[in-house]
Parts: structure tokens; C-alpha cells; sequence
């Protein structure tokens, strides 16, 4: 029950909001009550995981007989794949609520439906049958759509239809792909499906194809490279906090995606196909790295930062070792703090200047030493300097894949470099030289909320870099079950 009460109180937050649709600040305040309430939940939802068997498949379990005519329950689980996502979910649904609080534009249906998103990106994270999955996965697009539509920049309209049509594109092939499965297995459970063995004999075998329906839905999510396309823009024209939420759980949900239904669904079809899709994440990395080079905006640099950080993670899941799967589950937290922290810190500065051009920037440091040394730090954690939480991730990555394919994974280093090039490129033009009229004409001074925001990122991200086996003895019986599927 607890799981499902973890579901709840987003839910439940995203309607009592619209309450006070004309009561911005005790909209925003009641949000962030909400959002300790729910960091209280995902406490409850760890001393219950903690104390459970390692040997336990999914250690937390919910399920209720909702649809016994299409063989579906709706199932919630939760294992050392999911939570560590539920928690980044969380940590950042909080700092951005300490972020909305005496923001004039955040109005109660701004939050409600940032409430909602978070309900269905949890969803989609806890969902252990493929229907319940879809309903969440789905769910997702609808705030997503009018968090950009509504709140975004000039061209939001444009960003916030291509969004919709990439991600409904892959949506309606991962919707055939599951109706063809409910009429042919026995339920639409993981555990059911798990057992289900399908004929791999070719690319137009079942299991390929079902494979192929799958992994549409989850490859544009990402985005993999060439479907990579739709990010940029979104990033460039959403809101400061969808920024935030779509770099850091709504990306994460193709890889969690990849690894939680099409490995242990269909793993020939996995393994065939594991050089060709390590081979597009490199393509990812070197073209997202060279695009962000080229970006004389802002957002763009970071939006295009991720399409070649995503491309790292993508190489680690079809490189299926053990350590490089750890290793993109782990770059998953690190990219979901370093970017998400990076998009917010402009985030606040935008606010004050309303511009994202490069060169309309310059001395930050001099302006405000404290906002620039973070946003450095961010961009650190970013590059993957050690000591910070991406070099673990890249680090695990790259030596696992190596052993897979070791030509692949030497082009794919090229893109560290290539990192520190466009990142310390970007900061230097941001914080150092002389101070820009911009930042003359508006400084920036942070409000309390901000600072209290942007904290729990940089302390989280400090943990990871110094601390990360926590985490990978969390994932590591969940990433050894998976495995165990190609054996």
C-alpha cells in the first residue's frame, strides 16, 4: 500500500491545487507542503525496501484486479532499478518547488499540472504490467504539452507540437506492440510477459518486431540519435522547471524503458541488435557534442549536452555487462543532477536578464562569485570530473563496454573531450571576463527559495561522486536479474 499511496499524493496535490487557482502564493506554498509530504512518503517507501530480501524479485509490491477482461492488474513495484529514479523524482520536484515560491508567472495550474506530470512519470517508473504502464507512459505528454505550450518561450507552440508528435509517433508502435502481446500471452503482468518466450528467428520474427515496437517508444524518449530531434527545441522554448523535469526523470524513463521491458522481454532480439544501437549512441555522442559546440544558446548547449550524455548511457545498455549497465543507470542519476541543475541556475539568471544568447553574458563571477562557483560546479559534474557523479558513470561505461567493442567505445571517448571543450567554452564566456551590460542592468541576487532549490543538487551530487556504492550495490541484484535473461 505504500507504493500506491507514493502514486497518491502527487495525484491528489495536482487537483487540490486548482483550488486556489486565485491564490498564487498559497498555491505555491501549499505545493511545496505537498512536496515534503511526498519526500516523507519516499522515506516510508526506503525503510520498507531496506529491511526486504535481496533475493526478492521487486521487494515492494502493489496489485489490484482492475481489468481482468484484457488480463491486466495494475501493478505497482518497486526494486533497486526504479527507486534510485523515484528518488532523483522526488529531490527534484522538491527544489523546484522551493524554486516557484514568489514566482509571479508559476500560477496553481502551472504547479497542478507539474503534480500530474509527476504522478505519471512515477507511474510509468512503478508499472510492473504492460497496460498500466501505457496509461502512465501516455499520461506523460498531456502536462508536458501545456507546460510548454502555455509557459514556454516565443516559439513554444512549435517545440510543444513536436514534442507531442515525436513522442505519440513512438507511443502508438509501443501501443501495438502491447495489444499484440495481451492477445497472445496469458496476462499483461511483467512476471507473466518474463516467461513468455517469443520466436526470434530473423527481423520479421515476433520478437523482433514486438522488440522494434518497444523500443520506438523508448528510443525516442531518450532521444537516440536520428530521433533526437524534437529536444532541443523543447528545452530551448519550456519553462525552467519542465527543463529541469525533462532532463531529469522524463529522458531517464527511455533508458529505464530499455532496460526494465525490452531486455528482459525480448533479449535475442536485444542482443542482435546491441552493435547497430551501440553504434547510434556514438553517433549521438560525437554529433551532440559537435552540435553543442556550435550553440550560441544557452539552453541549446545544455539541451544538445544531453542528446551526447544520453548517447554514453545507450552504449552502456547494449554493451549488456554488468558494469557498464550499472554504469548508464548510474550516469542516468548523475546527468539527472548535473543537467537539471545547470538548466536551473540559468533558469534564474533568465529570469532576471530574459535573454539566452551567449554573448550577451560575461562576469558573472564578479556579479555573484557564490552563483557562478555553483554553476561551475554543475558544469564540472557535467564534464564528468572526478570526484563528481559523471565521471563514475562514464568511467563504468566505457570499461565495460570496451570489452564488448572496443573500436566503438574509443570513438565514443572522443565525446569526453569534446565535453570539456564546449562546456568550459560556454562558462568561460558566462562567468569570466568583463561584466556584460546585461548582467550590469540586471543583476542577479537570489531569493532564499533559490539558494534552498538549487542545494539539494549539489549535495546530492557530492554524495554520488564521493559515495557511489550505495547506489550500486542498490541496482546491482536488479542489473544481475536482467542479465541472467541472456544466459
Amino acid at each position: 500500500m505504500t507504493a500506491l499511496l507514493f502514486l497518491l499524493i502527487p495525484t491528489v496535490s495536482s487537483v487540490l491545487l486548482l483550488l486556489f487557482h486565485r491564490n498564487r502564493v498559497m498555491a505555491q506554498w501549499v505545493n511545496l507542503v505537498f512536496n515534503f509530504l511526498w519526500a516523507a512518503g519516499l522515506f516510508k517507501l526506503w525503510m520498507e525496501f531496506r529491511v526486504q530480501p535481496e533475493t526478492s524479485v521487486f521487494p515492494i509490491w502493489f496489485s489490484w484486479d482492475w481489468a481482468p477482461f484484457i488480463g491486466s492488474r495494475f501493478s505497482l513495484a518497486i526494486d533497486g532499478l526504479n527507486f534510485p529514479l523515484l528518488a532523483l523524482n522526488v529531490v527534484l520536484s522538491l527544489s523546484l518547488a522551493f524554486y516557484a515560491i514568489g514566482h509571479e508567472k508559476l500560477s496553481a495550474s502551472y504547479l497542478a499540472l507539474f503534480s500530474f506530470l509527476n504522478a505519471a512519470s512515477v507511474g510509468s517508473l512503478m508499472a510492473a504490467d504492460a497496460a498500466a504502464f501505457y496509461l502512465f507512459w501516455e499520461l506523460m505528454l498531456i502536462p508536458m504539452y501545456f507546460l510548454i505550450g502555455k509557459w514556454g518561450s516565443k516559439n513554444r507552440i512549435y517545440a510543444s507540437l513536436k514534442f507531442f508528435g515525436f513522442t505519440m509517433a513512438g507511443s502508438l508502435l509501443l501501443l501495438g506492440a502491447i495489444v499484440y502481446v495481451g492477445l497472445n500471452s496469458p496476462s499483461l503482468g511483467w512476471h507473466d510477459l518474463k516467461e513468455q518466450r517469443w520466436v526470434f528467428d530473423g527481423w520479421f520474427s515476433p520478437q523482433a518486431l514486438l522488440f522494434l515496437g518497444f523500443l520506438a517508444a523508448f528510443a525516442v524518449k531518450i532521444p537516440v540519435w536520428p530521433l533526437h530531434t524534437w529536444l532541443p527545441d523543447a528545452h530551448t522554448e519550456a519553462p525552467t522547471g519542465a527543463s529541469v523535469i525533462l532532463a531529469g526523470i522524463l529522458l531517464k524513463l527511455g533508458v529505464y524503458g530499455i532496460a526494465r521491458w525490452c531486455f528482459v522481454l525480448f533479449p535475442e532480439a536485444s542482443l542482435a541488435s546491441s552493435t547497430f544501437m551501440m553504434g547510434l549512441g556514438v553517433v549521438g555522442v560525437i554529433l551532440g557534442s559537435l552540435s553543442a559546440m556550435a550553440q550560441k544558446d544557452i539552453k541549446r548547449t545544455i539541451a544538445y549536452s544531453s542528446v551526447a550524455h544520453l548517447g554514453f548511457m545507450v552504449i552502456g545498455l547494449f554493451a549488456l555487462r554488468e558494469e557498464s549497465i550499472q554504469g548508464a543507470l548510474f550516469q542516468n542519476l548523475a546527468h539527472g543532477l548535473s543537467t537539471g541543475a545547470l538548466f536551473l541556475i540559468f533558469g534564474m539568471i533568465y529570469d532576471r536578464t530574459h535573454t539566452r544568447e551567449l554573448k550577451d553574458y560575461g562576469g558573472l563571477a564578479t556579479k555573484n562569485g557564490v552563483l557562478a562557483t555553483l554553476f561551475l560546479f554543475s558544469a564540472m559534474a557535467s564534464i564528468g570530473l572526478p570526484g563528481l557523479p559523471g565521471f563514475v558513470g562514464e568511467f563504468l561505461v566505457l570499461s565495460g563496454s570496451f570489452v564488448t567493442n572496443p573500436w566503438l567505445t574509443i570513438l565514443a571517448m572522443s565525446g569526453i573531450l569534446l565535453g570539456a571543450v564546449y562546456m568550459l567554452s560556454a562558462m568561460k564566456k558566462i562567468l569570466y571576463g568583463e561584466v556584460s551590460p546585461t548582467l550590469e542592468a540586471h543583476p542577479v541576487v537570489l531569493k532564499w527559495s533559490e539558494w534552498m532549490a538549487i542545494a539539494p543538487m549539489v549535495v546530492l551530487m557530492l554524495i554520488l561522486g564521493l559515495m557511489p556504492q550505495g547506489f550500486l550495490k542498490l541496482s546491482e541484484s536488479a542489473v544481475l536479474g536482467m542479465l541472467s535473461v541472456f544466459k
